[in-house]
Protein backbone atom coordinates (compact mmCIF):
# COMPACT_ATOMS: atom_id res chain seq x y z
CA UNK A 1 0.00 0.00 0.00
CA UNK A 2 1.34 3.28 -0.67
CA UNK A 3 1.92 6.20 1.77
CA UNK A 4 0.88 9.28 -0.67
CA UNK A 5 1.24 11.46 2.34
CA UNK A 6 4.37 10.58 4.03
CA UNK A 7 6.73 10.49 0.39
CA UNK A 8 5.24 14.61 -0.23
CA UNK A 9 5.97 15.13 3.19
CA UNK A 10 9.45 13.94 2.16
CA UNK A 11 10.04 15.10 -0.92
CA UNK A 12 8.75 18.58 -0.09
CA UNK A 13 11.03 18.79 2.86
CA UNK A 14 14.22 17.97 1.08
CA UNK A 15 13.00 20.35 -1.38
CA UNK A 16 13.02 22.66 1.27
CA UNK A 17 16.27 21.51 2.41
CA UNK A 18 17.96 22.23 -0.58
CA UNK A 19 16.27 25.55 -0.91
CA UNK A 20 17.95 26.65 2.53
CA UNK A 21 21.55 25.66 1.18
CA UNK A 22 23.53 28.28 -0.57
CA UNK A 23 25.07 25.41 -3.24
CA UNK A 24 28.91 26.57 -4.26
CA UNK A 25 29.11 23.43 -6.35
CA UNK A 26 26.60 20.71 -7.39
CA UNK A 27 27.66 17.43 -8.80
CA UNK A 28 25.04 15.38 -10.47
CA UNK A 29 25.25 11.57 -11.19
CA UNK A 30 22.95 9.36 -12.83
CA UNK A 31 22.59 6.80 -15.10
CA UNK A 32 23.60 5.97 -18.52
CA UNK A 33 19.94 4.27 -19.35
CA UNK A 34 17.45 6.97 -21.01
CA UNK A 35 15.66 7.33 -17.40
CA UNK A 36 19.06 8.25 -16.05
CA UNK A 37 20.34 10.91 -18.75
CA UNK A 38 17.17 12.64 -19.03
CA UNK A 39 17.05 12.91 -14.83
CA UNK A 40 20.52 14.29 -15.18
CA UNK A 41 19.42 16.57 -17.82
CA UNK A 42 16.89 17.95 -15.40
CA UNK A 43 18.94 18.73 -12.64
CA UNK A 44 21.88 20.26 -14.15
CA UNK A 45 19.10 22.45 -16.35
CA UNK A 46 17.33 23.65 -13.32
CA UNK A 47 20.87 24.24 -11.89
CA UNK A 48 21.52 26.27 -14.46
CA UNK A 49 18.28 28.79 -14.58
CA UNK A 50 19.19 29.09 -10.84
CA UNK A 51 22.94 30.29 -11.98
CA UNK A 52 24.39 27.24 -9.64
CA UNK A 53 27.68 25.68 -10.90
CA UNK A 54 26.99 21.86 -11.64
CA UNK A 55 29.20 19.50 -12.62
CA UNK A 56 27.47 16.75 -14.43
CA UNK A 57 28.57 12.67 -14.23
CA UNK A 58 26.84 9.81 -15.91
CA UNK A 59 28.13 6.54 -14.02
CA UNK A 60 28.05 3.05 -15.47
CA UNK A 61 28.45 1.52 -11.89
CA UNK A 62 31.86 -0.14 -12.36
CA UNK A 63 33.52 0.86 -9.15
CA UNK A 64 32.34 0.30 -5.70
CA UNK A 65 30.53 3.03 -4.24
CA UNK A 66 33.60 4.46 -1.61
CA UNK A 67 35.75 4.04 -4.70
CA UNK A 68 33.98 6.00 -6.74
CA UNK A 69 33.52 8.95 -4.64
CA UNK A 70 36.91 8.99 -3.06
CA UNK A 71 38.07 9.63 -6.44
CA UNK A 72 35.21 11.95 -7.62
CA UNK A 73 35.31 14.27 -4.64
CA UNK A 74 39.38 14.19 -4.51
CA UNK A 75 39.10 15.31 -8.36
CA UNK A 76 36.68 17.76 -7.56
CA UNK A 77 37.15 20.00 -4.90
CA UNK A 78 34.65 22.11 -3.49
CA UNK A 79 31.30 19.88 -4.07
CA UNK A 80 28.82 20.71 -1.42
CA UNK A 81 25.60 19.09 -2.62
CA UNK A 82 25.25 15.53 -4.69
CA UNK A 83 22.39 14.61 -6.45
CA UNK A 84 22.13 10.69 -7.10
CA UNK A 85 19.34 9.81 -9.56
CA UNK A 86 18.42 6.56 -11.04
CA UNK A 87 21.27 4.78 -9.94
CA UNK A 88 19.50 1.73 -7.68
CA UNK A 89 21.64 3.42 -4.79
CA UNK A 90 22.72 0.64 -1.88
CA UNK A 91 21.67 3.39 0.84
CA UNK A 92 23.49 2.21 3.78
CA UNK A 93 26.78 2.29 2.14
CA UNK A 94 26.04 5.94 1.04
CA UNK A 95 25.11 7.21 4.28
CA UNK A 96 28.68 5.10 5.39
CA UNK A 97 30.23 7.19 2.96
CA UNK A 98 28.56 10.88 3.51
CA UNK A 99 28.43 10.70 7.25
CA UNK A 100 32.54 11.41 7.11
CA UNK A 101 31.29 14.21 5.00
CA UNK A 102 28.87 16.51 6.66
CA UNK A 103 30.17 19.25 4.38
CA UNK A 104 28.13 17.75 1.50
CA UNK A 105 24.76 17.79 1.41
CA UNK A 106 23.53 14.18 -0.60
CA UNK A 107 19.63 14.16 -2.54
CA UNK A 108 19.02 10.48 -3.31
CA UNK A 109 16.59 10.90 -6.01
CA UNK A 110 16.35 7.34 -6.69
CA UNK A 111 13.60 4.76 -7.80
CA UNK A 112 14.97 1.20 -7.41
CA UNK A 113 13.72 -0.73 -4.80
CA UNK A 114 16.70 -0.98 -1.90
CA UNK A 115 17.13 -4.09 -0.94
CA UNK A 116 17.12 -5.45 3.10
CA UNK A 117 20.86 -5.31 3.77
CA UNK A 118 20.85 -1.63 2.23
CA UNK A 119 18.00 -0.10 4.39
CA UNK A 120 18.63 3.11 6.31
CA UNK A 121 16.46 3.76 9.47
CA UNK A 122 18.06 6.42 10.71
CA UNK A 123 19.88 9.08 7.84
CA UNK A 124 22.55 11.29 8.70
CA UNK A 125 21.45 14.97 8.80
CA UNK A 126 23.30 15.39 5.28
CA UNK A 127 21.26 12.89 3.37
CA UNK A 128 17.94 13.26 1.97
CA UNK A 129 16.47 9.69 0.31
CA UNK A 130 13.58 10.52 -1.07
CA UNK A 131 13.14 6.92 -2.98
CA UNK A 132 9.34 6.72 -3.55
CA UNK A 133 9.55 2.66 -3.02
CA UNK A 134 10.25 2.95 0.85
CA UNK A 135 6.42 4.57 0.67
CA UNK A 136 5.05 1.39 -1.03
CA UNK A 137 5.41 3.36 -4.97
CA UNK A 138 6.25 0.56 -7.48
CA UNK A 139 9.97 2.70 -9.31
CA UNK A 140 8.80 1.62 -12.76
CA UNK A 141 4.83 1.70 -13.29
CA UNK A 142 4.28 4.76 -10.48
CA UNK A 143 7.09 7.12 -10.84
CA UNK A 144 10.52 6.39 -12.56
CA UNK A 145 13.26 8.14 -11.98
CA UNK A 146 13.12 11.20 -14.21
CA UNK A 147 9.90 11.52 -12.66
CA UNK A 148 10.92 11.54 -9.46
CA UNK A 149 13.89 14.37 -10.84
CA UNK A 150 11.51 16.44 -11.93
CA UNK A 151 9.23 16.66 -8.84
CA UNK A 152 12.03 17.53 -6.76
CA UNK A 153 13.42 20.12 -9.22
CA UNK A 154 9.65 21.78 -10.33
CA UNK A 155 9.13 21.88 -6.07
CA UNK A 156 13.04 23.92 -6.32
CA UNK A 157 12.21 26.16 -8.58
CA UNK A 158 8.58 26.69 -10.92
CA UNK A 159 11.18 27.17 -13.93
CA UNK A 160 11.63 23.54 -14.15
CA UNK A 161 8.07 23.07 -15.45
CA UNK A 162 9.48 23.92 -19.14
CA UNK A 163 11.07 20.24 -18.49
CA UNK A 164 8.09 18.24 -18.49
CA UNK A 165 8.65 16.47 -21.64
CA UNK A 166 12.34 14.98 -20.21
CA UNK A 167 10.68 13.12 -17.85
CA UNK A 168 8.13 11.85 -20.30
CA UNK A 169 11.06 10.66 -22.41
CA UNK A 170 12.46 9.33 -19.41
CA UNK A 171 9.37 7.00 -18.24
CA UNK A 172 8.68 5.89 -21.83
CA UNK A 173 11.83 3.46 -21.58
CA UNK A 174 10.73 2.09 -17.81
CA UNK A 175 7.32 1.78 -18.00
CA UNK A 176 7.27 -0.02 -20.47
CA UNK A 177 3.43 0.62 -21.43
CA UNK A 178 1.41 2.71 -23.72
CA UNK A 179 0.66 6.07 -22.38
CA UNK A 180 -2.94 5.41 -21.83
CA UNK A 181 -1.57 2.17 -19.01
CA UNK A 182 0.47 5.07 -17.09
CA UNK A 183 -0.07 5.45 -13.02
CA UNK A 184 0.11 7.62 -10.54
CA UNK A 185 2.84 10.17 -10.54
CA UNK A 186 4.12 9.24 -14.40
CA UNK A 187 0.29 9.95 -15.61
CA UNK A 188 0.55 12.72 -13.52
CA UNK A 189 3.91 14.42 -15.34
CA UNK A 190 2.49 13.23 -18.32
CA UNK A 191 -0.95 15.10 -17.94
CA UNK A 192 1.62 18.19 -17.16
CA UNK A 193 3.37 17.85 -20.16
CA UNK A 194 0.21 17.41 -22.38
CA UNK A 195 -1.22 20.52 -20.51
CA UNK A 196 2.06 22.72 -21.20
CA UNK A 197 2.21 21.82 -24.82
CA UNK A 198 5.32 20.02 -24.69
CA UNK A 199 3.89 16.78 -25.85
CA UNK A 200 0.86 15.59 -27.47
CA UNK A 201 -1.14 11.74 -27.31
CA UNK A 202 -1.67 10.03 -30.09
CA UNK A 203 -4.27 7.04 -30.91
CA UNK A 204 -4.00 4.42 -33.57
CA UNK A 205 -1.56 1.72 -33.06
CA UNK A 206 1.48 1.47 -30.27
CA UNK A 207 4.20 -0.26 -32.56
CA UNK A 208 6.86 1.05 -30.19
CA UNK A 209 10.47 0.69 -31.49
CA UNK A 210 8.97 1.25 -35.08
CA UNK A 211 7.21 4.34 -34.75
CA UNK A 212 9.71 6.65 -36.44
CA UNK A 213 9.76 4.19 -39.62
CA UNK A 214 8.28 5.64 -42.77
CA UNK A 215 6.48 3.03 -43.64
CA UNK A 216 3.75 1.05 -41.83
CA UNK A 217 5.46 -2.44 -43.28
CA UNK A 218 8.83 -0.76 -41.53
CA UNK A 219 6.66 -0.21 -38.18
CA UNK A 220 5.44 -3.28 -37.79
CA UNK A 221 8.72 -5.09 -38.79
CA UNK A 222 11.07 -3.15 -35.88
CA UNK A 223 7.96 -3.23 -32.88
CA UNK A 224 9.50 -4.31 -29.96
CA UNK A 225 6.93 -3.54 -27.97
CA UNK A 226 4.59 -5.70 -29.10
CA UNK A 227 7.14 -7.85 -30.43
CA UNK A 228 5.02 -9.62 -33.48
CA UNK A 229 5.61 -13.41 -33.28
CA UNK A 230 3.58 -13.69 -36.13
CA UNK A 231 6.62 -11.15 -38.51
CA UNK A 232 9.55 -11.88 -35.96
CA UNK A 233 11.57 -9.69 -38.16
CA UNK A 234 10.91 -10.93 -41.40
CA UNK A 235 10.08 -7.82 -43.76
CA UNK A 236 8.12 -10.14 -46.38
CA UNK A 237 5.69 -11.27 -44.17
CA UNK A 238 4.77 -7.60 -42.61
CA UNK A 239 4.41 -6.80 -45.72
CA UNK A 240 1.90 -9.42 -46.50
CA UNK A 241 -0.17 -9.15 -43.32
CA UNK A 242 -0.88 -5.79 -43.80
CA UNK A 243 -1.78 -5.50 -46.87
CA UNK A 244 -4.37 -8.66 -46.19
CA UNK A 245 -5.49 -6.31 -43.81
CA UNK A 246 -6.64 -3.88 -46.86
CA UNK A 247 -3.90 -1.53 -45.53
CA UNK A 248 -1.50 0.08 -47.90
CA UNK A 249 1.92 -1.37 -46.09
CA UNK A 250 3.59 2.21 -47.88
CA UNK A 251 1.70 4.00 -45.44
CA UNK A 252 2.77 6.22 -42.28
CA UNK A 253 1.97 4.67 -39.06
CA UNK A 254 0.60 7.70 -38.12
CA UNK A 255 -1.79 8.49 -41.13
CA UNK A 256 -3.79 5.27 -40.35
CA UNK A 257 -7.58 6.12 -40.44
CA UNK A 258 -9.96 4.54 -37.34
CA UNK A 259 -11.03 2.41 -39.45
CA UNK A 260 -7.99 1.31 -40.92
CA UNK A 261 -6.40 0.52 -37.15
CA UNK A 262 -9.43 -1.88 -36.64
CA UNK A 263 -8.61 -3.62 -39.68
CA UNK A 264 -5.03 -4.03 -38.67
CA UNK A 265 -6.25 -5.45 -35.33
CA UNK A 266 -8.44 -7.48 -36.98
CA UNK A 267 -5.90 -9.39 -38.88
CA UNK A 268 -2.94 -9.04 -36.73
CA UNK A 269 -4.48 -8.89 -32.98
CA UNK A 270 -6.00 -6.30 -30.42
CA UNK A 271 -2.79 -5.50 -28.54
CA UNK A 272 -1.48 -3.76 -31.45
CA UNK A 273 -3.58 -0.92 -30.93
CA UNK A 274 -3.10 2.05 -28.62
CA UNK A 275 -1.43 4.93 -27.90
CA UNK A 276 1.87 6.96 -28.10
CA UNK A 277 3.54 10.37 -27.35
CA UNK A 278 4.87 12.71 -29.85
CA UNK A 279 7.29 15.35 -28.68
CA UNK A 280 6.41 18.94 -29.61
CA UNK A 281 9.28 20.39 -32.36
CA UNK A 282 11.42 17.20 -32.73
CA UNK A 283 11.75 15.37 -35.63
CA UNK A 284 12.85 11.96 -37.12
CA UNK A 285 13.15 9.43 -33.87
CA UNK A 286 13.26 12.40 -31.61
CA UNK A 287 9.34 12.69 -32.05
CA UNK A 288 8.48 9.52 -30.61
CA UNK A 289 8.83 9.54 -26.68
CA UNK A 290 9.98 5.59 -26.87
CA UNK A 291 12.11 5.74 -29.31
CA UNK A 292 13.63 9.10 -28.07
CA UNK A 293 14.24 7.34 -24.66
CA UNK A 294 15.78 3.99 -26.70
CA UNK A 295 18.00 6.18 -28.59
CA UNK A 296 19.40 7.55 -25.44
CA UNK A 297 20.20 4.36 -23.97
CA UNK A 298 21.77 2.43 -26.95
CA UNK A 299 24.12 5.58 -27.29
CA UNK A 300 24.41 6.34 -23.56
CA UNK A 301 25.75 2.88 -22.98
CA UNK A 302 28.74 3.75 -24.59
CA UNK A 303 29.23 7.46 -25.19
CA UNK A 304 26.54 9.62 -22.64
CA UNK A 305 28.26 13.09 -23.66
CA UNK A 306 27.07 12.15 -27.49
CA UNK A 307 23.49 10.69 -25.87
CA UNK A 308 23.10 13.76 -23.60
CA UNK A 309 24.16 15.95 -26.29
CA UNK A 310 20.84 14.80 -28.02
CA UNK A 311 18.67 15.86 -25.40
CA UNK A 312 19.32 19.31 -27.30
CA UNK A 313 18.83 18.51 -30.64
CA UNK A 314 16.38 18.46 -32.87
CA UNK A 315 16.15 15.61 -34.57
CA UNK A 316 19.19 12.75 -35.19
CA UNK A 317 21.25 12.32 -38.57
CA UNK A 318 20.60 10.20 -41.13
CA UNK A 319 23.68 8.36 -39.68
CA UNK A 320 22.60 7.99 -36.17
CA UNK A 321 18.79 6.45 -37.40
CA UNK A 322 20.46 4.00 -39.73
CA UNK A 323 22.41 3.22 -36.44
CA UNK A 324 19.27 2.68 -34.78
CA UNK A 325 17.44 0.58 -37.01
CA UNK A 326 20.46 -1.51 -37.24
CA UNK A 327 20.33 -2.20 -33.60
CA UNK A 328 16.19 -3.14 -33.83
CA UNK A 329 17.14 -5.47 -36.48
CA UNK A 330 19.21 -7.32 -33.97
CA UNK A 331 16.91 -7.22 -31.09
CA UNK A 332 14.31 -8.27 -32.99
CA UNK A 333 16.32 -11.43 -34.13
CA UNK A 334 17.10 -11.84 -30.53
CA UNK A 335 13.55 -11.66 -29.58
CA UNK A 336 12.65 -14.26 -32.53
CA UNK A 337 15.16 -16.90 -31.14
CA UNK A 338 13.76 -16.84 -27.72
CA UNK A 339 10.45 -17.19 -28.80
CA UNK A 340 11.44 -20.30 -30.50
CA UNK A 341 14.59 -21.90 -27.70
CA UNK A 342 13.95 -22.88 -24.28
CA UNK A 343 17.43 -22.01 -22.48
CA UNK A 344 18.00 -24.04 -19.39
CA UNK A 345 15.41 -24.09 -17.46
CA UNK A 346 15.00 -24.51 -13.86
CA UNK A 347 11.10 -24.85 -11.89
CA UNK A 348 11.37 -20.94 -11.51
CA UNK A 349 13.95 -19.59 -14.02
CA UNK A 350 14.75 -19.82 -17.74
CA UNK A 351 18.36 -19.02 -18.54
CA UNK A 352 20.36 -17.99 -21.97
CA UNK A 353 23.88 -17.30 -22.12
CA UNK A 354 24.58 -15.07 -25.38
CA UNK A 355 28.33 -14.89 -24.76
CA UNK A 356 29.54 -12.18 -26.44
CA UNK A 357 26.34 -9.89 -27.54
CA UNK A 358 26.94 -6.45 -26.44
CA UNK A 359 25.48 -5.73 -22.87
CA UNK A 360 23.31 -2.98 -23.82
CA UNK A 361 21.32 -5.51 -26.23
CA UNK A 362 21.20 -7.90 -23.44
CA UNK A 363 19.56 -5.92 -21.25
CA UNK A 364 16.96 -5.04 -23.74
CA UNK A 365 16.74 -8.52 -24.41
CA UNK A 366 15.69 -9.11 -21.22
CA UNK A 367 13.26 -6.39 -20.71
CA UNK A 368 11.61 -6.88 -23.93
CA UNK A 369 11.25 -10.87 -23.53
CA UNK A 370 9.81 -10.26 -20.31
CA UNK A 371 7.05 -7.13 -21.16
CA UNK A 372 6.09 -9.45 -24.62
CA UNK A 373 6.00 -12.60 -22.42
CA UNK A 374 8.17 -14.47 -24.70
CA UNK A 375 8.78 -17.11 -21.68
CA UNK A 376 5.02 -16.44 -20.28
CA UNK A 377 4.58 -15.30 -16.61
CA UNK A 378 5.16 -18.34 -15.06
CA UNK A 379 9.16 -17.75 -15.14
CA UNK A 380 12.07 -15.71 -13.80
CA UNK A 381 14.12 -14.84 -16.69
CA UNK A 382 18.13 -14.40 -16.76
CA UNK A 383 20.10 -13.54 -19.57
CA UNK A 384 23.68 -13.46 -19.55
CA UNK A 385 26.30 -12.43 -21.70
CA UNK A 386 30.65 -11.39 -21.30
CA UNK A 387 31.07 -7.94 -20.28
CA UNK A 388 34.73 -7.63 -20.41
CA UNK A 389 37.54 -10.40 -20.68
CA UNK A 390 37.05 -10.14 -16.20
CA UNK A 391 33.27 -9.81 -16.03
CA UNK A 392 30.13 -11.40 -16.90
CA UNK A 393 26.62 -9.21 -16.69
CA UNK A 394 23.29 -10.70 -16.31
CA UNK A 395 19.98 -9.35 -16.20
CA UNK A 396 16.75 -10.70 -14.62
CA UNK A 397 13.14 -9.83 -15.50
CA UNK A 398 10.09 -11.25 -14.51
CA UNK A 399 6.56 -10.24 -15.09
CA UNK A 400 3.83 -8.72 -11.94
CA UNK A 401 2.05 -12.41 -11.66
CA UNK A 402 5.10 -14.04 -11.15
CA UNK A 403 6.23 -11.29 -8.11
CA UNK A 404 2.21 -11.86 -6.82
CA UNK A 405 2.67 -15.51 -6.66
CA UNK A 406 6.49 -16.42 -5.37
CA UNK A 407 6.19 -12.84 -3.31
CA UNK A 408 9.53 -12.33 -4.39
CA UNK A 409 10.82 -10.31 -7.42
CA UNK A 410 13.89 -9.57 -9.57
CA UNK A 411 16.07 -7.66 -7.25
CA UNK A 412 15.35 -9.81 -4.15
CA UNK A 413 16.79 -12.43 -6.03
CA UNK A 414 19.80 -11.12 -6.41
CA UNK A 415 20.15 -9.53 -3.22
CA UNK A 416 19.92 -13.27 -1.58
CA UNK A 417 22.41 -14.59 -4.41
CA UNK A 418 25.20 -11.79 -3.48
CA UNK A 419 26.37 -12.32 -0.22
CA UNK A 420 27.51 -16.00 -1.69
CA UNK A 421 28.75 -14.85 -5.28
CA UNK A 422 29.77 -11.14 -4.64
CA UNK A 423 29.35 -8.56 -7.72
CA UNK A 424 27.71 -5.53 -8.15
CA UNK A 425 23.88 -5.13 -9.09
CA UNK A 426 19.93 -4.99 -7.81
CA UNK A 427 17.42 -3.23 -8.61
CA UNK A 428 13.15 -3.39 -9.00
CA UNK A 429 10.99 -6.62 -8.49
CA UNK A 430 10.26 -6.60 -12.30
CA UNK A 431 14.03 -5.49 -14.00
CA UNK A 432 17.14 -5.99 -12.06
CA UNK A 433 21.25 -6.90 -13.17
CA UNK A 434 24.12 -7.72 -11.72
CA UNK A 435 27.75 -8.32 -12.42
CA UNK A 436 30.31 -10.62 -11.49
CA UNK A 437 33.54 -11.50 -12.07
CA UNK A 438 34.33 -14.92 -14.46
CA UNK A 439 34.80 -17.21 -12.14
CA UNK A 440 32.37 -16.58 -9.92
CA UNK A 441 29.63 -16.25 -12.53
CA UNK A 442 30.83 -19.34 -13.60
CA UNK A 443 30.36 -20.89 -10.03
CA UNK A 444 26.61 -19.76 -10.16
CA UNK A 445 25.95 -21.08 -13.37
CA UNK A 446 27.22 -24.51 -12.19
CA UNK A 447 24.66 -23.86 -9.09
CA UNK A 448 21.69 -22.44 -11.06
CA UNK A 449 19.01 -24.69 -8.92
CA UNK A 450 19.86 -22.40 -6.06
CA UNK A 451 17.26 -19.74 -7.39
CA UNK A 452 14.67 -22.91 -7.28
CA UNK A 453 15.48 -23.77 -3.79
CA UNK A 454 15.41 -19.47 -2.39
CA UNK A 455 11.71 -19.79 -3.86
CA UNK A 456 10.90 -22.81 -2.40
CA UNK A 457 12.05 -21.68 0.50
CA UNK A 458 9.72 -18.78 0.72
Amino acid sequence: MTDERRFLETLEFGIAVFQDLHPRLVYSLSHNDGDGLTASAIVCKTMASLKIPCIQHIYDRSKPWAEFFGIELAKNYGVDVVFISDLGAEEKQICDIFRERPDISVFILDHHKVSPSEAVEVYPDNIHSMNPTRFGYDGLREIAGSTLTYLFCKGTSQRATKLAWLPVVGMAGDTLKKPSEYQSFNRKVLDEAVAEDQVAEHDGLSLFGGMADKTLQGSFLHSILPFVPVISGDGDRAKELVAQAGVDPAKGVLDLSSEEVVSLSAVLGDFIAGNSVLITGRDGLFHHAFEFNLMLSIVGDHDSASALHFIDKKGPTKNETTAYFEYIDKLVGYLGQIATAGGIEGEYYRFYDFKDTPRQLISDIASYTSVNSLVGDAKLLIIAAQESETMEKMSFRCSPAFVASVKLGAGDIIARLKPEYGGQGGGHDLAAGWTLPVAEFTRFTQNLQEIDIIFDSI
